[in-house]
């Protein structure tokens, strides 16, 4: 599935250890999600960083689709903004398994970025394959610092396979104002 991309070890496992530990030592016990807090002293460096790491790999993203998809490469060369980078964790008790997308005509693409590594919890994407009108798969296998891009689009639902232990990701959808 040429229109999902993954690029390993944009953040150094050390730091992914100490993004979780932050967010755990910040988050309520049950909360599941966070953003990433805004003018924090505790967050701003970390914060630059994936900004910093996000927009080099989506201007790669964005070359690696030159003639292959015109409709993203004009998404992606209007204006963009990303309001947050949102914490999620899950453990075994709230494991999203449906396929699923945000649903907005202004999201242009998703990043996922993963903060652990764990056995299971692969994303699993379906894309019709207007050639032969059937689904095809595609599996992203989750590992520490690993980033994911992806059209938000109807053509790319994913889900999350199950998986053992905690799953830490960094996630949102960058969109044109």
């Amino acid at each position: 599935m040429s229109f999902v991309i993954e690029y390993p070890n944009i953040l150094p496992d050390i730091l992914c250890e100490d993004i979780i530990d932050l967010f755990n030592e910040q988050s309520e016990l049950r909360n599941t999600s966070m953003n990433i807090p805004k003018n924090s002293k505790d967050w701003d460096k970390i914060e630059r960083l994936i900004y910093k790491n996000i927009l080099i790999k989506l201007n790669e993203y964005k070359i690696s689709m030159l003639n292959k998809n015109d409709e993203i490469v004009n998404e992606l060369s209007k204006q963009l903004k990303l309001t947050n980078f949102t914490i999620q964790k899950y453990d075994t008790d709230n494991i999203p398994t449906k396929f699923n997308r945000i649903n907005s005509r202004k999201n242009v693409v998703t990043f996922v970025l993963f903060l652990n590594t764990l056995q299971g919890g692969e994303l699993i994407f379906k894309k019709m394959d207007n050639e032969t009108s059937q689904y095809k798969e595609y599996i992203v296998y989750p590992e520490s610092g690993k980033l994911v891009i992806f059209p938000d689009d109807i053509n790319h639902l994913f889900k999350i396979n199950n998986y053992k232990g905690e799953y830490c990701v960094i996630s949102n959808q960058i969109s044109y104002f």
